[in-house]
């Protein structure tokens, strides 16, 4: 390998797809080292992905890059996971459970 080859981090991918929701996991200060000239997202935002992109960037280190539709150019992958279907589905089971009252108890009826 050339010492002018770019580290590959290509192995941080989550085989991110067009559509897919990406969860910002850094923090604000994270940023600048990999992105100087992208604007921070915030941790914990959720965005969905328009589109995949494998570049080096200016730390000479090849990635693949997610982009949005709400923010100007690519986001190095290494900062978000997917969130996958069942992640956004759990949050919503658990508050109807929290908040559900119990039913008639069924077996007992039928015994009678």
């Amino acid at each position: 390998m050339d010492n002018n080859d770019p580290e590959d981090c290509r192995h941080w991918n989550e085989d991110w797809q067009p559509g897919d929701v990406a969860e910002c996991v850094a923090d604000s200060d994270e940023w600048g080292e990999l992105q100087p000239d992208a604007p921070p997202i915030p941790k914990g935002a959720r965005l969905t992905v328009t589109g995949v992109q494998d570049a080096v960037n200016r730390a000479n280190q090849r990635a693949y890059f997610l982009w949005f539709r709400t923010k100007r150019g690519g986001y190095a992958c290494q900062k978000f996971k997917k969130v996958r279907p069942e992640d956004m589905i759990f949050p919503e089971v658990v508050r109807k459970l929290m908040h559900a009252k119990p039913g008639p108890d069924k077996i007992r009826e039928l015994a009678k």
